[in-house]
């Protein structure tokens, strides 16, 4: 069985590949996996929303990539993870793409 963390890893080695087309479908496979198994509302769904905003950030798509953290920030509040070395990346993820957004 194929889980959404396995998938969320070949997106991020895909993206680090500089294969970002590619990386953006396998991370929509992983949310589609979460969303099978009514799991958008977990860490790994946390990961998974972090890690599409990276790939759109890379391609230049800053506003797709901050409304993917946003949903990232708000499920981590959730979550209580906000406060967590994860939730200081995220900030900065979200710093660097309103940065570069301009």
């Amino acid at each position: 069985v194929i889980t959404a963390p396995v998938v969320r890893r070949v997106g991020d080695v895909l993206r680090e590949q500089g294969k970002f087309e590619e990386a953006s479908d396998t991370l929509d496979e992983a949310w589609s996996i979460l969303a099978v198994n009514s799991a958008t509302r977990t860490s790994e769904a946390v990961q998974v929303l972090r890690s599409t905003g990276v790939v759109r950030s890379m391609q230049g798509r800053f506003d797709e990539a901050l409304e993917l953290y946003d949903k990232a920030w708000k499920l981590s509040e959730e979550l209580n993870t906000s406060q967590s070395p994860e939730g200081a990346l995220l900030m900065s993820m979200i710093g660097s793409a309103e940065y570069q957004r301009g």
